[in-house]
């Protein structure tokens, strides 16, 4: 599946979870913060793909990315991400998610 369409259809669905749940800003960001760290330090999308690499090992890398903290609404999101074998998007997710919620409040 392209790349671009998974990262849109998950960014999607996180924007209009936490906008349901009244956590938009904080999942703002959050992303903005997982998303540093992944342009930052080398490998992590490497690890992120290696399917040698446990579930629980990439949800405590995710978590350790997102500042060591995480909400209910963020774990179900990783969850999703793991479950569905697509963490290795989780940059391309976030960048997206981050674009969506800049134009859902009107900043550019």
């Amino acid at each position: 599946m392209n790349t671009g369409l998974v990262a849109t259809r998950y960014a999607v669905a996180f924007l209009e979870y936490v906008q349901e749940m009244n956590m938009t800003e904080e999942a703002y960001e959050k992303s903005k913060l997982i998303t540093g760290v992944i342009a930052n330090v080398k490998g992590f999308n490497t690890a992120l793909a290696n399917p040698l690499v446990s579930k629980d090992k990439k949800r405590e890398l995710i978590l350790t990315a997102s500042g060591g903290e995480w909400s209910e609404v963020f774990e179900s999101v990783v969850s999703l991400l793991l479950k569905n074998n697509r963490e290795e998007h989780l940059q391309s997710i976030m960048l997206v998610f981050q674009d969506l919620y800049r134009q859902s409040i009107k900043v550019h």
